[in-house]
Formats: C-alpha cells, sequence, structure tokens
C-alpha cells in the first residue's frame, strides 16, 4: 500500500510538497519554522514550496495580530475533491483535442503486443465494456479481482459470461462470476499466471503475468486466434464439466487440438 507522500506525489504534488502536507494535516496550524521540523524539510526549501501548495489550494495562510505567519491545511476531502474536479477537466480537453486526430484507417488485426500488468488489465476492461453478446474469461483469483468491477458491469448489462478458474480454487474466492467453471489448467507451483479475454467471438486478449509482476500481452481480432482461443477456454471448461480437471499433459494437448467444440459457459 502507498504511502500517504506517494499518494499525493501520484496526484501530481513534488515530494516537499507532499512531505509538508502530510505534516501539516495533524495540526491546527504551524508556523513554517514549525512545518519544516516536523516535515524534516530544510527551511530554505519549505516557502517556495508552501506557495506552491497555497496555489493548490492545499494551504492556507493564517495572520494573527502580530504574530508570525502561521499555515493551516485545507481538509484532505476538498483537496483530493478539486485534484479530481481538474484532473477530469483536463482528460476531457485532452480526449477532445486527439480525437481529432485519430487515424482514418481501421485499425489492423493484429496480433498487436504490449507489455506491463497494467496495460494488460485495460485491454480486459477494455473488451468487457465493448461485449455485447458474451465475454470469455480466464483468470486466476488475483486478477479475478482487479477485474470484479468489470465483469459485475458486463452482467448488469444482460451479457453472458462465462469464467475459468485457470487454478481450479478449492473453493470460490467470489470474485468469479457468470457461469464459473474451476480447470486445474495452471498447476500451483507455475511460473506464470494466465490471463484470457475473449469478447463476442471477435477480439481476444491472452496475457501472460510473471511471478515478479510483469506482464506481457497479446491483442488480436484475427478470426484463427479468436476461434483457437474459444476452442481452447471450450475444451477446458468441458473437461472440467466431465469430471476431467486438465493437468500438465492435457495442457499440452491444447497447442495440438482442434476441431469441433462444445457451447462455452454462458451461451445459449
Amino acid at each position: 500500500m502507498s504511502t500517504p507522500v506517494e499518494s499525493l506525489q501520484r496526484l501530481g504534488f513534488g515530494e516537499t510538497e507532499a512531505r509538508l502536507y502530510v505534516a501539516l494535516l495533524p495540526h491546527a496550524s504551524l508556523t513554517g519554522y514549525e512545518l519544516a521540523k516536523a516535515a524534516g524539510v530544510t527551511r530554505p526549501n519549505v516557502y517556495p514550496a508552501l506557495d506552491r501548495l497555497e496555489r493548490r489550494g492545499a494551504v492556507m495562510r493564517l495572520r494573527p495580530g502580530g504574530g508570525a505567519v502561521r499555515y493551516v491545511a485545507v481538509a484532505a476531502e476538498e483537496v483530493c475533491a478539486r485534484i479530481g474536479r481538474d484532473q477530469a477537466a483536463a482528460v476531457g480537453a485532452a480526449q477532445a483535442a486527439l480525437e481529432s486526430l485519430a487515424a482514418a484507417e481501421p485499425v489492423p488485426p493484429g496480433p498487436l503486443f504490449s507489455t506491463g500488468y497494467d496495460n494488460l488489465l485495460a485491454q480486459v476492461r477494455r473488451l468487457c465494456g465493448q461485449a455485447h453478446r458474451d465475454v470469455l474469461l480466464g483468470t486466476s483469483p488475483v486478477e479475478a479481482a482487479q477485474l470484479a468491477e468489470a465483469t459485475a458491469a458486463v452482467l448488469a448489462r444482460g451479457v453472458g459470461l462465462g469464467c475459468l478458474c485457470l487454478c481450479a480454487c478449492p473453493s470460490p474466492c467470489g470474485y468469479c462470476r457468470g457461469d464459473v467453471v474451476r480447470t486445474a489448467l495452471l498447476a500451483e507451483s507455475s511460473e506464470t499466471r494466465w490471463l484470457l479475454c475473449i469478447r463476442d467471438d471477435e477480439e481476444a486478449v491472452i496475457g501472460e503475468i510473471a511471478r515478479d509482476g510483469s506482464a506481457q500481452c497479446t491483442l488480436s481480432s484475427q478470426r484463427p486466434v479468436v476461434a483457437l482461443g474459444v476452442a481452447m477456454m471450450c475444451y477446458a471448461a468441458a473437461l472440467a464439466g466431465a469430471g476431467e480437471l486438465p493437468g500438465a499433459a492435457q495442457a499440452a494437448e491444447f497447442h495440438r487440438w482442434a476441431g469441433q467444440h462444445p457451447q462455452p459457459p454462458g451461451r445459449a
């Protein structure tokens, strides 16, 4: 979990600004000298940073009669709400400006490649959000939790959702939704986790996540890639439904298996 200072830095605060604001929050008011000591910031750096915080609307000045200027922290709720409004406005303006530059040509069907865990999750969330008929999702508990909001929205729209728990969890984690089938496709000793998502039989994301959290994914709307992805997931679901949870041998078969496949979970 991020520290308060790190959280503020992600919102655009400099380190010195974040440290000063965090140090000031628990106090009714502090002088610049007192705040420098509380935050562990050298005095020459305090006042320029306080000026920036004042322009951000994060601190206010208190001028007691004849006394030294004191600083008061604006409530965190108000500061965060203001940042949220400013960032939303900035994102909206950027989107409007960038949409005018969008390429007229259609995006190639792929395969396209990307790295980064957040990018992988973002692509799966996009497919969930764009699905009209159904979503097939192959996941482990970690990613199921990360995608809980997206999968709940899929079901709320009346879109079919078939979910393969690739780790065959002994008991439900509560995050896999829709028609859930647990398969032992990934052993506990596996060096990587998989995240698979197919939207409307039209687009697929195939991701692999390493133990260190790094990830890479392939995105494709090529018909053979999508069809093979659907076939693999349906085959795993069929084995699980027959009481034959896939192990290492069956997993290897996925790379050679082709042909007719049963209706996937969640489809009429």
